[in-house]
């Protein structure tokens, strides 16, 4: 009788890209089917006890609190993954099927099962992938010899992935022209900082674009894969719009070594250019009164990146449509009208995108600009399916807040200057205060609840130390400061699709609010949220960008930078200041909205590959549950006709070749800096294993089988 063997290869990861070769074998369970030995025992059983078989299906995060997690070991904070259906074949070809609860349990009763058993996970969301080879975690088809609930499943969403302390990067916005030729600010453009920062900062900032490069942008999106910043352009008054090109989106290098063009949107509004605007140098002054009534009218809103690190989000906030970017291409692949909900009461204002676990989700308001009625102002949530949006969130922005200096509450949006800005009648100067909804971010918290930054336009109506609109009482005198409210809700889902407000953001008390973080430490300035989040998965808490983000003295006034928040009950947990202003410069904005969005700049999921080799007693293609592993074969890893690394499979028939860290064993080797994501690979057996008679035979053929995880 011939003995073949059969290499089982799975390219897995931990990484956004996968490296799959399918060979197509036949299904025992499909062999199983047609014999009538199938018995799915129940859509859901009770978690394993001891003498059954069964496990859990979980999801990896990359932390818990502050401390690293390790993938392939299922941590405390990880949750399990549901409706993922597991396949078990035991030795007579008997199948059992079920399906994991929503703690991720699974299990089948061992009575009547004939061990080893083969058990198949399948069906699990396409945004997770197997996560990487450990203690708490196999592949997706394992063998089992006895009764055990201990066979456990680890998924994960590769963007997720990030190291224990990730850069943050933000946007300062400076004062004047954006090309004027002439030196850079100290702070302005694309600033990135670690994670842990804490406290006044100043010594670990790194600008990576200058305002020379990028000019006023505020969305930001992170391509880990390309390691590149996306920043989209964005209307602010008495800031500098680079080449007057409203619709641009630039590409930036994440080490700081290159600015270039992804893509210009069409149809965004126009602005007249810089010099027609009256702006100059940094430290010139000037009124620019042709931006107060287009800001946030004109230009880019938030934009962000898919999962797979394909497709950019745009918004577009002159003709309110969400534009698709192929970012391989840099074209433009679709878009789509956003929702139109405010009736005759305002006017529809897109702003946020997000993208979470292949969900699409946008943030509109409706402004009451026709109405002029402040209690027309509406929040919505919507989530996009490809070609529809779906409401999923409704909020009324009547709702009892905290007040900023001199203003209460949310405002209809106003594009008159003694509207929006107030004259301190004791020293004539003018101070812009009055605040006007932008849904500008949303994000997802591992608890699942939705939390939703709100911006105010009027942050980029006025400015610091610089000239109110021509015109009006003491127009000579001081635009002395704007003073931005923005605030941040939280939502939780109700089962049925719908996220709703926290009872604490409807109770119509302004002293109660599901986040108290977006207080000022600095008396009487509440609602100091600047609308941007992020959040590092598994850490408990979201960062949001904020103006005084420290306490009292004097590196408290004036300043921007990250205010840290609880998840669960959204109290500060910690802050850093990211932007001076100490001695009140008119480069910079203050409590003006001087910062846009904040996205981390995680690393890349590292990349696995391997698997088995088995004796296929049936030359079916299939590892049959009583088909062992071969020990002691030779598996070579070969990229670009070079072997980049060796592994002999243990006892089991099992290895794994790996870009993460670890410590390397003959079977599993670890630490491969030739392992990078886009390129292709060759796993093979060199002639020495072929014929130095570990091997019971010629391989099995290739191709010859199907199933829902073919053994690859």
């Amino acid at each position: 009788m011939n003995k073949f063997y059969s290499l089982s290869l799975i390219g897995t990861l931990f990484a956004g890209l996968l490296l799959t070769w399918s060979s197509g074998k036949k299904q025992a369970a499909e062999e199983a089917q047609a014999t009538g030995l199938v018995e799915n025992v129940s859509m859901y059983m009770p978690p394993c006890v001891g003498g059954d078989l069964g496990g859990i299906v979980y999801r990896e995060l990359p932390m818990n609190g502050t401390t690293l997690n390790t993938y392939g070991v299922k941590d405390a904070n990880e949750s399990g993954v549901e409706g993922v259906t597991v396949t078990v074949t035991d030795n007579t070809g008997a199948v059992m099927t079920v399906m994991s609860d929503a703690a991720g349990n699974w299990s089948v009763p061992s009575a009547g099962l004939v061990f080893p058993v083969r058990v198949e996970f399948s069906g699990w969301p396409s945004y997770l992938q197997e996560s990487a080879d450990g203690s708490s975690s196999a592949t997706s088809v394992q063998f089992v010899a006895a009764a055990s609930c201990a066979v456990h499943l680890g998924l994960h969403n590769p963007a997720d992935y990030s190291d224990a302390n990730p850069l943050i990067v933000s946007s300062i916005f400076v004062n004047g022209q954006a090309n004027a030729g002439g030196a850079s600010s100290a702070q302005g453009g694309l600033i990135k900082w670690p994670y842990a920062n804490t406290g006044t900062g100043g010594s670990t900032e790194t600008r990576i674009a200058s305002e020379q490069d990028v000019g006023a942008v505020w969305g930001l999106a992170y391509d880990k894969k390309r390691q590149k910043v996306y920043a989209a352009t964005m209307l602010k008054r008495h800031v500098g719009i680079l080449n007057n090109e409203l619709g641009r989106i630039y590409e930036v290098n994440a080490d700081g070594t290159g600015t270039s063009v992804l893509i210009d949107i069409p149809n965004v509004g126009s602005i007249p250019d810089d010099v027609t605007r009256g702006l100059g140098n940094a430290v010139d002054q000037n009124r620019d009164p042709l931006a107060l009534s287009s800001v946030l009218k004109v230009g880019l809103g938030d934009i962000d990146i898919s999962d797979d690190q394909s497709t950019l989000y745009v918004m577009n906030l002159y003709d309110k449509k969400l534009y698709l970017v192929d970012i391989a291409s840099k074209s433009i692949v679709n878009s789509f009208d956003t929702p139109a909900p405010c009736g005759g009461t305002g006017v529809n204002r897109p702003f946020a995108v997000e993208v979470v676990d292949g969900k699409v989700f946008i943030g509109v308001v409706c402004d009451a600009s026709i109405s002029g009625n402040d209690s027309d102002l509406m929040a919505y949530v919507y989530e996009f399916d490809g070609a529809n949006f779906t409401s999923v969130y409704q909020h009324s922005l009547s709702y009892a807040r905290e007040s900023t200096p001199d203003d209460t509450g949310w405002h209809a949006w106003s594009d008159d200057y003694q509207t929006v800005a107030q004259l301190y009648t004791s020293s004539n100067f003018w101070k812009v205060v009055r605040s006007q909804p932008v849904l500008a971010d949303i994000k997802f918290a591992d608890n699942g609840n939705m939390i939703v930054g709100f911006m105010d336009r009027v942050g980029f109506q006025g400015g610091f130390q610089n000239l109110p609109i021509a015109g009006v009482p003491y127009e000579n005198n001081l635009e002395f400061k704007t003073i931005s409210g923005g605030d941040v809700l939280i939502a939780s889902p109700n089962g049925s699709g719908q996220y709703l407000p926290a009872a604490a953001d409807a109770d119509g008390n302004p002293n109660t609010e599901s986040v108290n973080a977006d207080d000022s430490p600095v008396t009487d300035h509440k609602e100091s949220a600047l609308g941007g989040l992020t959040i590092l998965r598994g850490a408990g808490e979201i960062a949001m960008a904020a103006y005084d983000p420290m306490g009292t003295g004097p590196d408290a006034f004036h300043t921007a930078g990250v205010v840290f928040f609880n998840q669960a009950n959204g109290n500060k947990t910690d802050g850093y200041k990211v932007m001076d202003n100490l001695t009140p410069q008119v480069q910079y904005f203050g409590k003006g909205a001087g910062m846009g969005d904040i996205e981390l700049l995680t690393a890349p999921a590292p990349i696995e590959i391997g698997n088995l080799v088995w004796e296929d007693t049936d030359a079916d293609g299939v590892q049959d549950p009583d088909e062992s592993g071969i020990a002691g074969v030779t598996v070579e890893l070969v990229k670009a006709g070079t072997v980049i690394a060796t592994a002999t499979t243990d006892a089991n028939g099992n290895y794994i070749f790996s870009s993460a860290a670890g410590t390397s064993t003959a079977s599993h080797i670890y630490n491969i800096s030739g392992l990078s994501p886009n390129m292709d690979y060759v796993v093979r057996l060199p002639g020495a294993a072929m014929g130095g008679g570990v091997l019971p035979g010629p391989p099995t053929g290739a191709n010859t089988g199907e199933g829902g995880n073919p053994d690859m």
